[in-house]
């Protein structure tokens, strides 16, 4: 026979039912934040580029740092040069295409994402990467502007697509 419930059971019974809704509740929270994270692309338009003015890329203090290291001595590498692809138009899945292509053509690719209307297509480079920026600019981003790169982006390269967005053949 089946004994009667007893207040203990009850307290027993309610404290197993909410730990698994806790558990449950938990669980989803876990595969939001996975989900959230398997898609780069929204991650990153969050990214306001910053519109680079001549005079800064032209300065005297960023010609003189650049200059000795690589651009008179050596060929601009493609080969383990970090390149991030935002895209800054309207064209759904241009950033995507955009990385797959030079990924082909041997660069190492992080995962392209978005930022809100560039006007122009711009070539951001870290310290040491102009003439890396100003090789991509020639062979894939006619016209670019190559500019030097906020902090905001930690790729050696980022690549921010704008409405003049044309693609070298």
């Amino acid at each position: 026979m089946h004994e009667p419930p007893t207040k203990r059971s009850w307290y027993v019974s309610v404290a197993t039912s909410t730990l698994r809704a806790l558990i449950l509740a938990a669980a989803i929270v876990i595969g939001i934040v996975v989900i959230k994270n398997a898609f780069p692309e929204n991650a990153s338009q969050t990214f306001t580029p910053t519109t680079p003015t001549h005079g800064v890329a032209s300065s005297p203090s960023v010609t003189p740092s650049s200059s000795p290291s690589a651009s008179s001595s050596s060929k601009p590498r493609v080969k383990g040069v970090t390149v991030q692809v935002l895209n800054g138009t309207d064209t759904t899945g241009l950033a995507a295409s955009v990385t797959d292509r030079l990924r082909r053509a041997g660069y190492s690719m992080k995962a392209p994402g978005g930022v809100k209307n560039a006007s122009t297509t711009t070539i951001y480079y870290q310290a040491g990467f102009q003439p890396e920026a100003e090789f991509l600019k020639e062979k894939h981003f006619p016209k670019a502007v190559v500019a030097p790169a906020p902090s905001s982006f930690k790729s050696n390269l980022t690549v921010v697509l704008g409405a003049n967005f044309v693609l070298s053949s």
